[in-house]
């Protein structure tokens, strides 16, 4: 069985392998692979400079870096805060708010580079990157393993 420090050092390098791989894609789509690239006219590469929220909804670059700021230190107090009698619930919680705070610290360094977030993937409608999704997964996580109803067996989880 692995130590709490050897899980925690997988998670954390995990992570930060995401990071990395989204700022590189993000330099890469404004730099090298510029041009649309696609699988399917529903997947593929297609970098797009994104000036609005989800969804490309419009709304003020600097209020977004304010609201993001604010929801890094909010999910940063909850995560070093955190607390839990149940090891397995603590280890899937950080691990869904590190991925939160990952994604929005990637997507939050690009709105103060370059004023947009860098997109790249196009997947069905949307134009998405990795930061994007471990936003997503970590809210789906997190509301997984904080929300879901407790089990009929009567096993605590």
């Amino acid at each position: 069985m692995k130590s709490n420090k050897q899980i925690h050092l997988l998670i954390a390098s995990t992570i930060g392998l995401f990071f990395i791989l989204d700022q590189y894609l993000k330099w890469q789509s404004l730099h090298g692979w510029s041009e649309t690239h696609l699988l399917h006219k529903f997947f593929g590469w297609q970098p797009f400079l994104n000036p609005g929220v989800a969804f490309g909804l419009p709304f003020p670059n600097i209020l977004q870096i304010i609201f993001s700021m604010i929801i890094i230190v909010i999910i940063s107090y909850i995560f070093f805060t955190l607390t839990s009698s149940n090891t397995k619930k603590l280890y899937l919680t950080r691990y869904s708010l590190l991925l939160i705070l990952v994604g929005a610290t990637s997507n939050l360094i690009d709105r103060l580079i370059y004023q947009n977030t860098v997109d790249y993937f196009l997947v069905l409608t949307g134009i998405i990157n990795i930061a994007d999704i471990m936003i997503v997964v970590g809210f789906i996580l997190f509301f997984y393993q904080n929300f879901k109803q407790p089990s009929s067996t009567g096993n605590p989880s």
